[in-house]
């Protein structure tokens, strides 16, 4: 119906015998039906329509000029009904993989919170932007005292020249390293654990696109030194 209408217009202002005032209205219908809502796009098809009937009552047949009117709100109430459906379609489309979304990092705080071993996550540079309770707790600090600290003052010194390579060395092709390492508790003593660092993505991922993992050791070291 739409296309016929548009066609029908076309022709009749092509023929030369009335002008295509009616005509030029439809770009105007599409971009508000775009813009707004269906029953903005319909209301200004109608006026349109009057106002393009007002200006040409003088001078030309009043009967084609109402058919050209009726097809003009004709013609704007299809483009808004179709806009409306696409705009309808993609917002549920959106809702959906919004949810979805949220669905899963629903998941992953709940996974990150409840770990039994220490996570964090950390930029480029090493510095810890979020950590679980449970590193937390490790390391006898609050999380708020942790984040933006980097990740290279909590390492034993003599182990840090080891952590700086590592994080040096993280890229798409070899994207985790891991290995024992001391880390200093608040209270000055040394926890060992074995360290994890990986990228989410490849090197040209987010600032804060590294992973650390932190499993207590201290135990296990212990026993095994005492075999």
């Amino acid at each position: 119906m739409l296309v016929a209408t548009l066609l029908f217009e076309a022709s009749v202002s092509l023929s030369g015998a009335i002008d295509p005032a009616f005509l030029e209205f439809i770009p105007a219908i599409v971009v508000i039906a775009f813009l707004e809502s269906r029953r903005i796009a319909v209301g200004s098809a109608l006026l349109m329509a009057a106002a393009g009937l007002g200006a040409r009552m003088k001078g030309q047949p009043l009967a084609d000029d109402l058919v050209r009117a009726i097809l003009l709100v004709v013609a704007g109430g299809m483009i808004a009904f179709l806009f409306d459906r696409s705009k309808q379609s993609l917002r549920a489309a959106l809702d959906v993989k919004l949810a979805a979304v949220e669905a899963a990092e629903s998941r992953y705080r709940r996974a990150f919170e409840r770990a039994a071993l220490g996570f964090a996550t950390a930029n480029d540079r090493g510095e810890l932007l979020r950590l679980n309770k449970r590193l937390s707790a490790l390391l006898g600090y609050l999380e708020d005292d942790l984040v933006g600290r980097p990740l290279e003052e909590l390492v034993h010194r003599d182990d840090r020249a080891l952590l700086k390579s590592s994080l040096a060395a993280l890229t798409s092709e070899a994207p985790w390293f891991g290995s024992e390492m001391r880390l200093i508790k608040k209270d000055g003593s040394a926890l060992w654990a074995w360290l994890t660092l990986s990228l989410s993505a490849s090197d040209k991922a987010p600032s804060d696109s590294l992973f650390v993992v932190v499993d207590d050791i201290t135990e296990r070291r212990a026993d095994r030194e005492a075999l």
